[in-house]
């Protein structure tokens, strides 16, 4: 899955569980655990972000 067919799919999925998505930090976190390994690896750092900067930087890992 690319990342912007990956992008969609979270988008539709995270209104069935507003609860695991309650802050941009857990979203961000939950975003992550479904990219692939290598853009994974590309954008973890100890403390994850908001989705948004977690949405770019993997954005640019495929470039």
């Amino acid at each position: 899955m690319t990342m912007l067919e990956y992008e969609r799919k979270f988008k539709e999925l995270m209104i069935f569980v507003p609860y695991l998505i309650d802050t941009e930090e857990h979203k961000a976190k939950r975003f992550v655990r479904g990219l692939r390994a290598e853009i994974r690896r590309a954008i973890e750092i100890p403390e994850l972000p908001t989705y948004g900067v977690v949405l770019r930087k993997g954005q640019r890992s495929l470039s």
